[in-house]
């Protein structure tokens, strides 16, 4: 058995070796990479095993649903599956994989338009002398049409940034002195995501979170591994503190629902389930085994009863598990 096993279905996933021609197309190829990459065991990654069919959607649920545009309420998509073993690090992977994707550097100006309240950035702006500086501060919602406020922190002063006048800020999500080292997780998105920038590495901003057993968490985050071309890392590669510094963890394990603020949060299991009202996010992803599905599916059924508006079913193509997506009412 590999380390890969779908619990209770007490049979491998790791299913036949890829041939060409014959392998039916995985949720990833749906996701415009240049590399498809391979999402396995570290002993199925070693046999030259495929992607399992199951890893391969919860992978897709995880970039589908960050990239969910909700301008109010909050999305929620629960997940009933046969148990919950490496659910949530390939829900949070495939989060990690649209963060990667999103364009990092010099923003133009429809990218600093469609920046979020509160997102922080860093202007670089010449003074009189011609010498540039750094500053960090965070969009603003402005009152006026076709201008953008951002409120620098030290000093403290805000900008109200037009179109005509943009050309003479360069607008950052990172620093503008980085690191050019590059991490096992920077070599496979180098390969994966078209356009790929090692900025991404540096940047300070979580795209997800996980509520979630910690002990479970460190215990399978070493043992899956993503591989494409010749280049491979584990999940520990991408989810966990580097000890060199390179990189920086972009998805943020806590144990209790109220200690979470993110844009992106997923709940593993009913105990964090049951503290859903402690978290404020635009996206929820909720996994429940069938055991627990069945003791909390009143809890569900009233969710389901109490929402806002539903989603397309066909978002989520040919869905392997009982997948509900829908949006709650809310600010």
């Amino acid at each position: 058995m590999t380390a890969m096993e779908y619990g209770s279905l007490q049979r491998p996933l790791v299913l036949r070796k890829a041939t060409s021609g014959t392998s039916k197309p995985s949720h990833l190829d749906l996701l415009g990479f240049r590399t498809i990459p391979t999402v396995q065991s570290i002993e199925g990654l070693q046999r030259g095993s495929r992607t399992p069919d199951w890893a391969a959607y919860l992978t897709y649920v995880g970039w589908w649903i960050a990239g969910l545009p909700v301008a109010s309420g909050t999305a929620y998509c629960v997940l009933k599956v046969p148990t919950r073993s490496y659910t949530a690090a390939l829900v949070a992977f495939g989060a990690l994989l649209r963060s990667a994707s999103e364009p990092f550097g010099v923003l133009t100006w429809a990218q600093v338009q469609s920046l979020e309240e509160g997102t922080r950035v860093f202007l670089r702006i010449a003074d009189k002398l011609g010498k540039k500086h750094t500053r960090s501060g965070c969009v603003q919602r402005s009152s006026y049409l076709g201008m953008v406020q951002i409120d620098v922190v030290d000093p403290k002063y805000t900008h109200w940034i037009t179109k005509p006048m943009f050309h003479k800020f360069e607008v950052r999500l990172t620093e503008h002195e980085t690191s050019r080292r590059i991490s096992k997780a920077g070599s496979v998105l180098s390969r994966i995501i078209p356009d790929f920038t090692t900025e991404w590495i540096h940047t300070p901003t979580t795209c997800c979170a996980v509520v979630t057993s910690q002990a479970q968490w460190r215990h399978e985050l070493p043992t899956i591994a993503i591989a494409a071309g010749r280049d491979s890392a584990t999940f520990a590669d991408f989810m966990a503190p580097s000890v060199d510094d390179v990189s920086r963890v972009d998805v943020r394990p806590a144990a209790r629902a109220g200690s979470v603020t993110c844009k992106f949060v997923i709940l593993d299991g009913p105990q964090p389930f049951l503290s859903r009202d402690a978290v404020h996010a635009r996206r929820v992803v909720i996994l429940l085994d069938a055991l627990e599905y069945q003791k909390h599916s009143g809890d569900v059924a009233l969710m389901l009863a109490s929402r806002d508006d539903a989603l397309l079913a066909g978002s989520l193509q040919d869905p392997i598990f009982e997948t509900a997506v829908f949006v709650s009412a809310g600010p």
